[in-house]
């Protein structure tokens, strides 16, 4: 069995539109079935089929094997290159759940239309990624639900007082009989406790292997940079631990976009990103890597990223403690950071401009993301995208508590664990104004607390990491320049200002 490396993603945080849009400023449907033909030619060979709030084309099979007969005739889909639905969990999404039904119900429709393309039995979807997962009675039920009424309803009687006929007499076998089921799991204590909840699905249904999706991204936006980075890690390390203690092989998948804030995947990065996640088996290419670079160096990167040999050593008991505790510190301060600064963030969010005809990933508390009582952020795309606007990165939110974990003797293990950490702010500084912070300040954007905790965690990028923050370059200055027209325009229009800066730092958010 082929594990998939690169998983091709429909996060629109890209700042530029690939060539072969021609012209169009925004995905549509139609061009989302282009996208997985031309994810493949670069050499991803998953691509994520979204259900979560959008109108997803239900014959994505049946228009790629007509659209690029020749290509996919090669390349079988669901052998060579694959196509993975990502569903809504009835359990949090609560409007949107019905989609998971109707969405199950298209695997066996998509089956049958690539086995008559390829003249023999093929199944082309067989991965299903249930998102916030927080117990393994989740997987079991959208397990139970495809075996027992997806696969199983073709054996029921029609009407057996009148004739006897069954389901699969009429509408042929329904196949395959089961799906793969990859836990998306988003939350701090879902990830900590990952283990418990792979064990659970594993003593009941004992599958072959499975493919646990970290995020990254959604993580960041909740506890900051340094949690989000060491959460991920000590996820790994938990599903590597399963594989010991049970025998069932895991691949794990980390969602991750191209700059720090987002998991900092991008060409010129890429010795120092795989070096950070050298755990993991599957990466996520998220619209901007794959459309914001020259197109050589990201067929460079997918082919570097492919041959990537995973660690899996599980970290001893000792380690464990330490980077919880980071996380713990970091979270804290970087929450703290967050308060202060909400709502400055909301208000700009709206101009953040789209690239998918289609809502965001819903999140585990909406649409916008609630990271302490009463405080609500949009998603992650979008609130990097804010901050990093204002010439405020937000790798740096939080980063003073760098001061506690030298003062609890774990610095060194903060080093060990994020051994890149300068090299990702050294990236996000040279997006940082002085100038910009105080401008906030004078029009009363922002209060002289966030201020001041803003230049305490710049401090401690200059303390603890050498960190020089400010423009280095003349399209750093240019960057710094349109973010102190954005501040003087606050109130009026700004998506075409924010665009500008995008394309500079090659990526929306």
């Amino acid at each position: 069995m082929k594990i998939p490396r690169i998983m091709s993603t429909q996060h629109p945080d890209n700042a530029l539109m690939p060539r072969w849009a021609k012209n169009h400023k925004i995905f549509s449907n139609d061009l989302e079935i282009d996208e997985i033909y031309h994810s493949f030619r670069m050499g991803c060979d998953e691509q994520l089929w979204d259900w979560e709030g959008k109108d997803v084309d239900t014959n994505v099979i049946r228009k790629l094997l007509t659209k690029y007969p020749n290509f996919f005739k090669d390349k079988v889909i669901g052998q060579d290159c694959f196509i993975t639905y990502r569903v809504p969990n009835p359990d949090v999404e609560i409007h949107e759940r019905k989609l998971l039904l109707e969405a199950l119900e298209t695997i066996p429709k998509n089956a049958d239309i690539a086995s008559a393309f390829y003249s023999r039995e093929t199944i082309p979807i067989f991965e299903v990624a249930l998102p916030m997962t927080q117990n393994h009675l989740q997987l079991l039920r959208l397990d139970s639900y495809y075996k027992n009424i997806v696969f199983g309803k073709q054996h029921m009687h029609l009407h057996s007082d009148i004739e006897e006929i069954k389901i699969k007499d009429w509408v042929g076998n329904i196949i395959p009989e089961k799906i793969n089921i990859i836990p998306l799991v988003e939350d701090k204590t879902s990830i900590i406790s990952i283990s418990n909840i792979l064990k659970g699905f594993i003593t009941h249904r004992k599958p072959e292997y499975m493919r646990p999706w970290l995020a990254r991204s959604d993580t960041a936006l909740n506890y900051g940079l340094i949690s989000s980075v060491l959460l991920v890690k000590y996820g790994a390390s938990e599903v590597y631990r399963v594989e010991e203690d049970t025998g069932v092989k895991q691949f794990p998948i980390v969602g991750t976009g191209s700059l720090p804030f987002r998991g900092h995947l991008r060409p010129e990065n890429l010795k120092n990103f795989l070096k950070q996640y050298k755990e993991f088996h599957t990466f996520t290419m998220q619209s901007s890597a794959k459309y914001d670079f020259e197109t050589k160096k990201i067929r460079r990167m997918i082919s570097r990223l492919k041959k990537h040999k995973s660690s899996t050593k599980p970290f001893v008991e000792e380690e464990r403690e330490d980077v919880i505790d980071i996380i713990n510190i970091c979270s804290h301060e970087y929450q703290h950071s967050i308060s202060l600064v909400y709502e400055l963030v909301n208000e700009i969010a709206v101009y953040v401009p789209n690239r998918r005809m289609r809502k965001l990933h819903i999140g585990l508390f909406g649409y916008s993301r609630k990271v302490k009582d009463g405080i609500h952020l949009p998603r992650a795309i979008t609130f990097t995208a804010c901050m990093y606007s204002l010439s405020l990165p937000p790798e740096f939110l939080g980063l003073r508590a760098v001061e506690e974990i030298e003062r609890k003797g774990i610095f060194s293990s903060l080093k060990k664990f994020y051994p890149v950490l300068e090299k990702d702010l050294t990236f996000a500084s040279k997006f940082f104004s002085r100038d910009c912070l105080r401008l906030l300040r004078d029009k009363g954007l922002i209060s002289k607390e966030f201020e001041k905790t803003f230049l305490e965690d710049v401090s401690a990028a200059e303390t603890y990491f050498s960190i020089d923050p400010g423009p280095k370059s003349e399209e750093d200055e240019k960057h710094e320049r349109l973010s102190k027209q954005l501040i003087n325009n606050f109130g009026k229009k700004i998506t075409k200002i924010i665009e500008r800066q995008s394309i500079i730092r090659k990526s929306i958010g």
